[in-house]
């Protein structure tokens, strides 16, 4: 067991939820990468796997590694890999990076103002 995260798997009908907390880190990113990989494994697969890190107060490239991985994986087999709800700090990196194009990020509020 890994005290710096969290992660929860609940499954709804075709949907796999992944519910992270904590700090996502070299030290803890392939319990994220392990969960992602079980939820796509399973026969048949979700038609979406939804990662909320809204709970998530840390995430560096390592984590970001895992979530790519998933996105390949899901999108080879045909499920959709998507954050279905981040925190402003994994918002930030994900935006920064481009992922949340990719991986249909919200952005919580981060919108530009009108002006």
């Amino acid at each position: 067991m890994n005290d710096g995260i969290t992660v929860r798997t609940e499954q709804a009908s075709t949907v796999t939820r992944i519910v992270v907390t904590g700090e996502v880190d070299w030290d803890t990113a392939d319990v994220l990468r392990d969960a992602l990989t079980a939820a796509l494994a399973v026969q048949p697969p979700p038609a979406r796997v939804e990662v909320d890190m809204a709970g998530v107060d840390f995430c560096d490239s390592a984590g970001l590694r895992a979530l790519i991985a998933a996105w390949r994986l899901g999108t080879a087999q045909g499920t959709d890999v998507a954050v279905s709800a981040t925190s402003p700090q994994v918002a930030g990196l994900l935006e920064v990076t481009g992922l949340d194009q990719a991986l249909g990020a919200p952005l919580n509020d981060r919108s530009p103002q009108a002006g």
